[in-house]
């Protein structure tokens, strides 16, 4: 919304000017009321996640108009990518398995490759995943990669004992 002074007004100023964002520990200049700080340092749950389709779901139905060209438009419609929060590391994998994403950038790419795309709708810009996200994304599938190379050396140098002790049992002509 834009004020007659021209700024702008949105849900997020009304939320900072009732001191939601003071009171969350997730925010640096979070206080509590007898002033002391209460920020926790960044918070990993809980955790937004968005539709595997990346579906929208219509906040304000807009009002449909004919053009003066003749064209039907809708004008000031407002629609948000249905999410859902997760509250823990397992709410989470579970989640991720069933192909929900960490990002709407994610979301909003597969709803252009998908559903966007039959219907023979715009595709819809595609945000940029801030730099931070995506090192932190890339440093969890290294830890996991590590860890699964680490296993396969493991089970690889196990089966390289079996076979060594199953080729000397052999030469010994004990089978």
């Amino acid at each position: 919304m834009t004020l007659q002074s021209g700024q702008r007004y949105t849900v997020y100023d009304a939320m900072e000017a009732s001191g939601y964002f003071s009171k969350n520990p997730a925010n640096v200049n979070s206080r509590n009321d007898e002033g002391l700080p209460l920020y926790k340092g960044p918070v990993e749950f809980p955790m937004m996640l968005y539709h595997p389709q990346g579906h929208e779901r219509v906040l304000v139905p807009g009002v449909i108009e004919r053009t003066s060209w003749g064209t039907v438009e809708t004008f000031g419609e407002q629609w948000e990518i249905v999410s859902k929060q997760v509250n823990s590391k397992e709410e989470l994998a579970e989640a991720i398995a069933e192909g929900w994403h960490r990002y709407p950038a994610m979301a909003i790419r597969a709803a252009n490759e998908t559903w966007r795309k039959e219907r023979g709708l715009t595709p819809l810009p595609v945000p940029a995943i801030s730099a931070q996200s995506h090192i932190t994304e890339l440093e969890e599938k290294n830890r996991k990669l590590t860890e699964l190379l680490e296993e396969a050396k493991k089970q690889q140098e196990a089966l390289g004992t079996s076979a060594a002790t199953s080729s000397s049992v052999k030469n010994a002509g004990l089978v």
